[in-house]
């Protein structure tokens, strides 16, 4: 089996301060169970956590 990943923002210079901001809202988000409760609600398991 194998992963496919897709990436919304291109790796180049102009991109680097909206990418910092969703890394830092993604990180808060694995932080206080936002993304925890997300998966619970909309996959009925918590994909945010290896099996």
């Amino acid at each position: 089996m194998y992963e496919i990943n897709q990436y919304p923002f291109r790796k180049e210079e102009k991109s680097e301060a909206i990418i910092k901001d969703v890394n830092k809202a993604i990180k808060e988000m694995h932080e206080d169970g936002t993304f925890t409760e997300l998966s619970n609600k909309w996959f009925g398991l918590d994909t945010t956590k290896e099996n």
